[in-house]
Formats: structure tokens, C-alpha cells, sequence
């Protein structure tokens, strides 16, 4: 899937974690500590719909983060 997005779209953003499809903040099973998933729809909007390339360089982050859990409440992320 994610190949097949690259090559029609410019540019995209996949959060990978063991939580819900929903916002994550909603769920009793979040991404993991500081991970504030609004405030990257955020920024992803704001560069999109608003223009907001000077202030935002999201397209210069990893398209993909991933959150390895390491027991119940733990966990890492890792960027690819």
C-alpha cells in the first residue's frame, strides 16, 4: 500500500501503532508517550490547505512512524 501511495502522491505521513482506527488520544491504547497525533494533523493541514511551507518543514521528516511497544506501556519509535 504504501508504495502504491508514493507513486501518486507527492507526499505522505503513516502513523503505525497498536491502537484503534480512531484518534488515538481517544482510545485507552495510544501510540505511546509524546506523541500528540492532533498536533501533527495539524501541521500536515496547515502545509496543505494553508500554504504553510516556510513555517512547516514536515516534507523534510520520515514519511513513516512507527511505535514498537516493548510491554504494555513502553515502547520506542523508530522513523523510516
Amino acid at each position: 500500500i504504501y508504495e502504491h501511495a508514493r507513486q501518486v502522491s507527492p507526499k505522505i505521513k503513516v502513523v503505525v501503532g497498536p491502537f484503534v482506527h480512531a484518534m488515538p488520544e481517544s482510545a485507552n491504547r495510544n501510540p505511546g508517550p509524546g506523541f500528540d497525533s492532533m498536533a501533527e494533523m495539524v501541521r500536515w493541514f496547515n502545509h496543505w490547505l494553508k500554504d504553510d511551507n516556510e513555517n512547516n518543514d514536515i516534507l523534510n521528516e520520515p514519511d513513516i512512524t512507527l511505535f514498537i511497544r516493548t510491554s504494555f506501556t513502553t515502547g520506542t519509535y523508530r522513523y523510516e
